[in-house]
């Protein structure tokens, strides 16, 4: 059962620090899905946070709901699109959208996948789906060649609260996951990156939904050791963030 709440107290920092997605992300997956940019057609973006791929969508003329159960996050991106006719806020969970049969031609995901039921989710999907409807799943994914990003997952794995474990998305997505869901799929992969001075390093890492809160013993070790790390690799007061923004379309 997902816990709505675990990314409340940081949904600030994740819309501050976390990676936005380009877009030539948007346009491979109008290429691949046969969508024409700013048609009349609705665009549902399930688990939409505070709407980092939800802000393409829009500025392309997209009807978007955005689906989001957590109040934080769904906040910033209703404060965020107050002023986009096109956008249209849902309170509710990914398998139990609220949204119109047969009503949507094209689901995103992006970056939340991971925390759904995906039996549960695959019903709410068809059910919401036109005939022909695509489903596209997205992730930023570290790149972990760099001998930053491994020392920097080492520290943040190692540090994290006991509370809340962290997903690693990364690892357990899965062929055999996109197999059992999808009727037929394909994965893309494209490059993305974030440069980040020290603050934005350190926000960066409390976006992260099992950091350790400041009241707690780990807090100021964390510190201190991503300060380590950046006084180790930045060049010229900064660091760079290298991703793979992994996209996965198929029918379902």
């Amino acid at each position: 059962m997902l816990d709505i709440d675990r990314f409340s107290d940081k949904a600030e920092k994740y819309e501050l620090y976390r990676p936005t997605y380009t877009e030539d992300t948007l346009l491979k997956i109008l290429d691949k899905c046969k969508i024409v940019p700013s048609i009349k057609i609705k665009i549902a973006d399930i688990g939409s946070g505070t709407g980092k791929f939800t802000q393409l969508l829009l500025d392309d003329g997209f009807t978007v709901y955005a689906v989001e159960p957590n109040e934080q996050m769904r906040t910033i991106a209703e404060n965020k699109f107050k002023n986009y006719s096109n956008f249209n806020s849902i309170n509710k969970m990914a398998e139990n959208t609220n949204l119109e049969k047969n009503s949507i031609s094209l689901i995103i995901v992006a970056q939340a996948f991971h925390y759904f039921d995906l039996e549960k989710v695959k019903n709410e999907f068809k059910r919401i789906l036109k005939k022909d409807g695509k489903v596209v799943l997205l992730w930023n994914f570290r790149l972990r060649e760099s001998k930053f990003i491994q020392e920097y997952e080492e520290i943040i794995y190692n540090l994290h609260s006991s509370k809340i474990k962290p997903t690693h998305a990364q690892d357990n997505m899965t062929d055999e996951i996109f197999k059992a869901f999808f009727t037929n799929y394909e994965i893309i992969n494209l490059p993305n990156s974030q440069e980040f001075d020290f603050n934005g390093l350190w926000g960066r890492t409390l976006s992260n939904n099992h950091m350790p809160k400041e009241d707690e013993p780990e807090y100021t070790k964390l510190y201190n050791s991503i300060k380590k790390l950046f006084d180790k690799y930045n060049q010229n007061g900064k660091v760079i963030f290298e991703y793979r923004t992994q996209i996965v379309i198929g029918d379902i």
